[in-house]
């Protein structure tokens, strides 16, 4: 099993346009506790609860910028810190096929 935790500061597939729409595979299964598991591959994976939250918001169909706004409002990070570690997780997320770009 594989570990996908973003700091707190936070964690996202590169820097690309902030309103761009990422989309959380069809096939992935993702439990309440942070448990990722990718059937096309057999991946496993786990979040914390901060990777979970963006996943959450991803699924509800929010942009980046959104996702973005969303942490930093609930979180005390820098907005440089928080970007930089949001094209760090999607990138993540996009290498292990958990995310694509919509």
């Amino acid at each position: 099993m594989h570990d996908i935790k973003p700091p707190l500061q936070i964690l996202l597939l590169g820097a690309q346009n902030e309103n761009q729409e990422v989309k959380v595979n069809k096939n992935i299964a993702i439990s309440e506790s942070g448990f990722i598991f990718n059937p096309g591959t057999g991946d496993s994976f786990s979040t914390n609860s901060i990777g979970q939250e963006v996943i959450r918001m991803l699924n509800e169909g929010k942009t980046r910028d959104e996702i973005t706004q969303g942490i930093l409002g609930r979180y005390e990070v820098e907005k440089g810190i928080l970007e930089k570690d949001l094209d760090d997780y999607f990138f993540m997320l996009g290498t292990y096929h958990i995310v694509h770009n919509g």
